[in-house]
């Protein structure tokens, strides 16, 4: 049997994840998995890697507990506050270097991403009858998606920034929190699946050039080599 055309198959991919596998118990959770591709939220993140750097213990608790304690005073939702506390708790182990790194591939692919999305003009999958987003974004900026672009860029810069070190594992951490990224996407009802996958294509370019200038240049500080 004939695959159907790409479009339809991106159509049915995105019914599954949105239809089949939404649970209203777990809205709640891919919520704040949404909110931590926050373009925002990413850059306060690396902000503070870049500026506490590998810090000490208390210095990063101490930022959870403020980024916390001020969503509670300014009665923010919660999703965001948690997210930012998951980036940053993850991001201050990759050093300073990296996190500018990092920074920099989300810029760049945040900024071609803008250039793309007015060539493609696709149309949001929320627009369908069917559908049921989380967010109520319904216009021409489906492809690729913001949220999944930045993600990516930034875990595949601090990746190879940190590859080899005592510090690899934040590579990992920000790749698998990308990948969660692209999923509440499409789980949300804003993205098709193939937005997902053109965003991951154009953050781990911009993620990898950005790596190569900073290795380049000879701004990545050398780190003890994982035991």
């Amino acid at each position: 049997m004939p695959l159907p055309p790409l479009w339809e198959l991106d159509q049915a991919l995105f019914r599954a994840v949105h239809e089949g596998a939404r649970r209203e118990w777990l809205d709640p959770a891919l919520q704040v998995v949404n909110d931590m591709g926050l373009g925002y939220l990413q850059i306060a993140a690396l902000v503070a890697a870049a500026w506490l750097g590998r810090g000490p213990r208390w210095a990063v608790a101490g930022l959870l507990v403020a980024v916390a304690a001020a969503g509670v005073v300014y009665e923010a939702r919660l999703a965001p506050v948690v997210a930012l506390a998951g980036l940053a708790g993850v991001l201050l182990f990759s050093g300073r270097p990296a996190a500018l790194c990092g920074l920099a591939a989300l810029v760049a692919s945040g900024l071609v991403r803008l250039l793309v999305v007015p060539v493609a003009g696709r149309q949001r999958p929320s627009n369908f009858d069917f559908a049921q987003p989380m967010e109520a974004i319904f216009g021409r900026s489906s492809f690729p998606s913001g949220h999944a672009t930045t993600s990516f860029a930034l875990a595949v810069a601090v990746w190879w920034c940190l590859r080899g070190t005592d510090r690899a594992w934040v590579g990992p951490a920000a790749l698998a929190i990308a990948c969660l990224v692209g999923f509440g996407r499409v789980y949300a009802g804003v993205h098709y699946p193939l937005d997902v996958l053109a965003a991951a294509g154009l953050g781990a370019a911009a993620g990898s050039a950005a790596y190569l200038v900073w290795q380049a240049r000879g701004w990545l500080e050398p780190a003890a080599p994982e035991a």
